[in-house]
């Protein structure tokens, strides 16, 4: 005959793997069973973590309220939930940090350089404050992008005429 399913419930999403895997050890080791989901492709292509719904800690239906209860208790869980050790990075520095990174990825994958500028000019129309540790990275990208940017140009300049 038929096996009966089980609904797997999301009980809290986390954005850092390491975070997500912490709270899923806690649960195994009180004998839950607990899945994380898109670990792995926010890992691998973390521009995408928003578009895949950030990393999602799932148990069984029937284990909803035990591990709640767990996780709640859990002295890592409230520590990753309530992280005041680290300053909270802005959203104009987050901004530079991921368009200096693809800017350096899109040395390998040239297509980037498109999201990188793209980010930039993002951040440029914001008018967000970027901290003053983050300034080198805008010229730096700008250097990487370079090629791209008088590549744009002239090929605009060509086809317009």
């Amino acid at each position: 005959m038929g096996q009966s399913q089980v609904e797997v419930v999301t009980i809290v999403t986390f954005s850092n793997a390491i975070e997500a895997s912490l709270a899923k050890q806690e649960l195994e080791a009180e004998g839950l069973t607990a899945f994380l989901e898109d670990d792995f492709i926010t890992g691998l292509l973390w521009h995408l973590s928003v578009a895949v719904g950030w990393i999602k800690l799932r148990v069984p239906g029937p284990q909803v309220e035990q591990a709640i209860s767990i996780l709640l208790d859990s002295r890592a869980y409230q520590q990753a939930m309530n992280n005041d050790d680290h300053p909270r990075i802005s959203w104009a520095d987050q901004t530079v940090e991921r368009m200096f990174r693809v800017a350096v990825l899109s040395l390998i994958f040239l297509p980037l350089q498109f999201y990188s500028l793209w980010l930039l000019i993002r951040l440029l129309v914001s008018g967000r404050r970027v901290t003053p540790h983050y300034y080198w990275k805008i010229p730096a990208t700008l250097a990487v992008n370079t090629p791209t940017i008088t590549i744009a140009i002239v090929l605009f300049t060509f086809f317009v005429k």
